[in-house]
């Protein structure tokens, strides 16, 4: 299958925020890849059982998202 949007939102910075998720090829929706795409650009990659790709969607929704600073 190819990937599913599962949840939308915008964040206070008004960036368009999506949490993408990829089940098929032996995984259910609940183990499968999943990916944050703020403003068409994937910024966080893992799994939807992980907790951590979810809580960055949660995160950039509450807060915004901005690139960290390159040193």
């Amino acid at each position: 299958m190819p990937w599913q949007q599962t949840l939308n939102s915008t964040s206070p910075t008004n960036q368009r925020v999506e949490y993408w998720q990829n089940p098929g090829n032996g995984y259910s929706m609940a183990e499968s890849p999943a990916k944050v795409v703020v403003s068409g650009r994937v910024v966080a990659r893992g799994w939807s059982c992980d907790g951590t790709t979810y809580e960055e969607y949660a995160r950039i929704v509450r807060e915004g998202y901005a690139e960290l600073p390159k040193t």
